[in-house]
């Protein structure tokens, strides 16, 4: 154990530009050459923006928001690990409403998906950039997200 600790802290002095001192006891630095990365650096450019009118209350059968138009997309329930709910497609005013088959459960959440782009012009990558961007474990990535509660008494 000790043995890999000693290297840990290497490679973090390493890193950090602390490789030690040296002979004059100032301590070493890497050259920038020395951490280039053959992979080019990402850019980030402001994907579009999806959002679900909110609130949504327990008993809703219609779901609606904004997005790109033209866009398709899914309503999942992440409660229940994206179980999905309805799909539409964004209009061209870039509104879209969900007609549910059951209603809303309190308790749940729901979430915004890109549906089937096969059939369109657009591409995954055209949406991983939008600032509404989850990446959920066993789910996917989500575009928003809103509550289901109950409504006030």
């Amino acid at each position: 154990m000790r043995c890999r600790v000693g290297w840990l802290i290497l490679i973090i002095a390493l890193l950090t530009g602390c490789a030690g001192p040296n002979e004059g006891g100032a301590l070493l630095s890497p050259t920038p050459a020395t951490f280039d990365s053959p992979l080019p650096l990402p850019t980030h450019k402001a994907g579009p923006v999806f959002t679900i009118d909110k609130p949504l209350y327990e008993g809703t059968t219609e779901v609606s928001g904004t997005g790109p138009a033209y866009v398709p997309i899914r309503l999942v329930d992440v409660t229940e690990v994206g179980r999905e709910l309805a799909t539409t497609v964004i209009g061209a005013d870039g509104r879209f409403t969900f007609k549910l088959s059951e209603q809303l459960r309190a308790g749940h959440s729901v979430g915004l998906q890109i549906g089937d782009l096969s059939n369109t012009s657009f591409q995954y990558e055209d949406f991983i950039y939008s600032d509404s961007y989850y990446d959920r474990p066993h789910i996917g990535i989500l575009f928003d997200m809103a509550p289901v509660i109950k409504p006030a008494p």
